[in-house]
């Protein structure tokens, strides 16, 4: 980014390492990103590691209107957009309105892949709500200079979450670029605590 000013995707990104080491976890945002499906389809049915998924989940007034947009938590097997996969959705399959923070969040549903593979047991699902986000994001921020785009932010909190060693290899993508979230992540800075005090 500092010397094009732009940002590329990059559909191959190898992680070299030592033979005898193994990858303990792999950290993406669940949403409707094609990046991410493709991390975990290349470790797919092979691999032997662990893949964590952060999802979002609000924790605040609005849990206790069941506005939320986890819907791995929450979904039921259902059909949108033609796929058959987990949908937040009424007891008679009337969609369900999602709400998050994240404009990239807010989708009732998820990609029949991550369905699959949470249902055989090839996840594990955490939920990290809108100030654990905002408050990752900022951090992430301060700590190595990079902006995450906010649905980025919550695979970032997930780390909190999870406990490593030492030597464990974690794999964390960041998709997305923060510069569109300013704005949200300003609006919302008392989340951020400590970081967002300027």
């Amino acid at each position: 980014v500092r010397g094009t000013g732009t940002v590329q995707a990059n559909s191959n990104t190898q992680v070299k390492m030592d033979r005898t080491r193994v990858i303990r976890s792999v950290l993406v945002k669940v949403g409707q990103q094609v990046e991410e499906g493709d991390v975990l389809f290349t470790l797919g049915e092979g691999a032997s590691e662990e893949i964590d998924a952060a999802e979002e989940k609000l924790m605040s007034l609005q849990a206790s209107y069941n506005r939320t947009a986890a819907t791995m938590h929450r979904g039921t097997v259902g059909i949108i957009h033609g796929a058959r996969s987990l949908v937040m959705q009424t007891a008679d399959g009337q969609i369900e309105e999602a709400f998050t923070i994240s404009a990239g969040l807010d989708y009732p549903g998820i990609g029949p892949m991550h369905a699959d593979l949470a249902q055989r047991g090839r996840t594990e699902i955490l939920a990290v709500n809108d100030d654990e986000a905002i408050y990752a994001g900022y951090e992430l921020t301060r700590m190595e200079g990079i902006i995450p785009a906010i649905e980025s932010a919550h695979a970032i909190a997930a780390l909190s979450k999870i406990s490593f060693s030492k030597d464990d290899i974690v794999v964390l993508t960041v998709s997305g670029r923060g510069d569109k979230d300013v704005q949200t992540y300003l609006n919302n800075k008392q989340m951020a605590k400590e970081y967002g005090q300027f």
